[in-house]
């Protein structure tokens, strides 16, 4: 499954899958590569662009375990308001979250927010709109509200369980943006609802 939330993010050469996999072994992901393509879950495709090599995608069968994918993560979301500990965090992660919060979200009286969420290395945008709430990997440089964090507080924030104002008191993230659009950033987090975590 950690495979297929790497390819949930697009297509991956083998390098960025063990990139993406801290601590794999090379010869175990290549096996585990070999088995998912054998059960028809992804499959490779040569590229010559930008560079030679072989690019991993899945497949509709491997698409269909996404919203499996979610509710996994949704599960096991809480847990980081614990920390992020020992535990690895990449950056591309930071569009996964945010479509795990907001996906099938009601944007009613929120909507048009532009938010761009950042965890100091990688910068993403959420642009909730009338009907829905779009992911972009990239800054959006309207952006109504800047939230920069380390991953556990933007967790924190985004699902409604701190504040802004919570999180700059602490001193664990900086926030920009005007009252307006901090309304609006709390009535879509505390939409998440969350199933907290036994403590």
């Amino acid at each position: 499954m950690l495979i297929v939330r790497e390819l949930s993010l697009g297509p991956r050469r083998f390098t960025d899958l063990r990139g993406g996999l801290p601590g794999i072994a090379t010869n175990l992901l290549a096996e585990r590569l070999r088995s998912l393509e054998g059960a028809g879950v992804l499959e490779r495709h040569e590229v010559s662009r930008p560079l030679p090599g072989v690019l991993y995608r899945l497949t509709e069968r491997g698409e269909a375990l996404k919203p499996i994918l979610r509710d996994l993560a949704r599960w096991g979301a809480p847990l980081m308001l614990q920390g992020q500990g020992d535990d690895a965090f990449d950056g591309r992660w930071l569009v996964f979250l945010a479509e795990l919060l907001y996906s099938d979200m009601s944007t009613e009286g929120v909507a048009p927010l532009v938010m761009a969420v950042s965890n100091g290395a990688e910068t993403i945008s959420i642009l909730v709109e009338r009907d829905s709430v779009r992911i972009e990997p990239a800054e959006e440089p309207t952006a109504d509200v800047r939230i920069e964090a380390d991953p556990s507080t933007l967790f924190a924030i985004l699902s409604g369980q701190l504040t802004p104002e919570q999180a700059e008191a602490s001193g664990t993230a900086v926030i920009k943006g005007n009252t307006r659009a901090r309304k609006r950033l709390a009535t879509l987090a505390a939409r998440v609802g969350l199933i907290p975590a036994p403590s």
